[in-house]
């Protein structure tokens, strides 16, 4: 780690150097294939090709009403490529990164920049709230963050002096300064958000048994449709040399190998698996492929892993147990609440939880702000004595039965 000054951070030379080497906070995160590649793959494929030749062949000699089948296929293959382009925008629009602005020391000065301003070495401020957006090492002591981004454990963690604190963190407690050692794909976040970006496609039973089909139906095709052409062209008792019954013999040829192909079976499963995602959808239920209902209709047994990532970890007072006068419990409690300038999650319950009627008068005397160590405050006030708001293992550990 190349040591920076706290108090002067960067300097704007130091800046631009950062920049000029490539080291700024901007990720780029590619998913699957591009749009270009998704139209390619669903459109060229060997049964769509036979089914356009069929087509054009119809179209020359004007048999336009044989042609209907071609929008079989233009529906069946639209419906495709929307779905895998509708699923890789979602993955791409996935962000552990909420928070945009971000406080930093540059020469001598703390200024708000946006997050991919950050470069390598730059003295980042951190407070209560704030998420972490790279990679840092924390320069002070009193700071508790919150992992359960990249871990799942809800558990506030407690950073020192030389501590990594990774991006996507949560700081619950305290204020520190740290100094940025990743920037943009480089950082923790980055390389998870690159994991958890994997599109990886999926075939349901019912899309493998058509797979299924069309492989043996791939096979006999050729052959299938070399004695069909026989038959007409060769076999029959048709006289080729008559225009009409050329013609005859063309469509007769093209509906036989048309038929072989399963048009509608493929269109029929995909507009069901497409009303099924419809239906979740209004269900406030993301789906990131056709066969999504499908696959949950063969769902037995759901187990789910409940972490902090899915919860808002807002506390709440629920219940209060007083064992003295209630209104100068109150009272005392929403005195101690307006000393707390930092208020953690359990203060903002509380706040919500306790509001004194009336103004309270009481005299100070010494005020002692939360700390990570002793995990309470205390405060003395004139004529009541001492209070003790914290932990309760802490606060009365030596308090007997």
């Amino acid at each position: 780690m190349n040591k920076v000054n706290m108090t002067e951070g960067l300097s704007n030379a130091e800046v631009k150097e950062q920049k000029r080497l490539g080291n700024l906070n901007i990720m780029t995160v590619k998913v699957g294939n591009s749009n270009k590649d998704i139209i390619i793959k669903n459109s060229m494929t060997l049964f769509n090709l036979l089914n356009l030749v069929l087509a054009v062949v119809l179209f020359i000699i004007g048999s336009y009403k044989n042609m209907l089948f071609i929008f079989s296929i233009i529906s069946n293959t639209s419906i495709g490529i929307y779905q895998e382009i509708k699923a890789k925008r979602i993955i791409e629009k996935l962000s552990f990164l909420k928070q945009d602005k971000v406080e930093v020391i540059r020469a001598g000065e703390q200024v708000s920049i946006e997050k991919e301003e950050l470069v390598l070495n730059d003295i980042i401020c951190l407070k209560k709230g704030v998420q972490v957006p790279v990679d840092a090492i924390c320069l002070e002591e009193g700071l508790d963050v919150d992992e359960s981004m990249i871990t799942g454990e809800s558990d506030f963690i407690e950073k020192h002096v030389g501590d990594f604190i990774y991006s996507g963190s949560l700081v619950m407690q305290g204020a520190s300064k740290a100094q940025v050692q990743a920037v943009g794909n480089h950082t923790f976040i980055s390389k998870l958000i690159k994991e958890a970006s994997v599109l990886k496609k999926s075939k349901s039973k019912i899309q493998q048994q058509i797979d299924k089909i069309l492989k043996i139906i791939a096979i006999g095709i050729i052959p299938i449709s070399i004695l069909v052409l026989l038959n007409q062209f060769v076999f029959s008792s048709l006289n080729l040399s008559v225009i009409p019954q050329r013609k005859m013999a063309i469509v007769g040829t093209a509906t036989t190998i048309t038929s072989l192909i399963p048009e509608g079976l493929v269109l029929l499963t995909s507009v069901a698996l497409a009303l099924g995602v419809i239906k979740l959808s209004q269900m406030d239920v993301l789906t990131q492929e056709l066969s999504a209902i499908e696959t949950l209709a063969r769902v037995d047994v759901l187990c789910l892993d409940k972490t902090g990532t899915i919860t808002e970890g807002q506390m709440n007072v629920e219940n209060v147990l007083y064992y003295n006068d209630k209104a100068e419990t109150n009272d005392i409690i929403s005195y101690i609440i307006s000393l707390d300038k930092e208020q953690n999650s359990s203060m903002e319950a509380l706040t919500k939880y306790f509001t004194s009627g009336q103004q309270n008068t009481f005299e100070l005397v010494s005020y002692q702000p939360f700390s990570s160590e002793t995990k309470y405050q205390s405060v003395e006030i004139k004529n009541k004595g001492n209070y003790i708001l914290g932990a309760f293992d802490l606060v009365a550990k030596d308090v007997t039965p």
